[in-house]
């Protein structure tokens, strides 16, 4: 098995059987990005792709993102053909947590303060 581990300061990212290319690593450094631009307090992401190998011509693409949260983890994990949608899905998932609980965290600090 093969796998490929790249470090940022707050992401990590790993591939397992596939071939780490320049444009997979610029769309995941993208999409990373805006999640750590729209919620500061998160401490880390780690992203996971592996390719499953099906015996067919097509692979199935599995892709992890692990929120390292203040509290606990949230891992979100999705499954495609394509590469790129397994990690645009998973990734946009956790953004939309991410968003859900920033409201959540408002709305509690507004009704405690009244």
């Amino acid at each position: 098995m093969e796998k490929i581990k790249y470090q940022n300061s707050n992401t990590f990212i790993e591939l397992v059987r596939v071939r780490p290319t320049s444009k997979i690593l610029k769309f995941i450094a993208g999409k990373t990005k805006g999640i750590f631009r729209r919620y500061p307090n998160l401490k880390g992401l780690r992203v996971n792709v592996k390719r499953e190998p099906t015996g067919q011509t097509t692979n199935d693409f599995t892709a992890r993102a692990r929120l390292v949260l203040p509290g606990h983890d949230r891992i979100i994990e999705k499954r495609s053909h394509d590469l790129f949608a397994a990690i645009a899905q998973s990734l946009d998932v956790a953004d939309r947590q991410l968003r859900r609980r920033a409201r959540l965290f408002k709305v509690r600090k507004r009704q405690i303060a009244s």
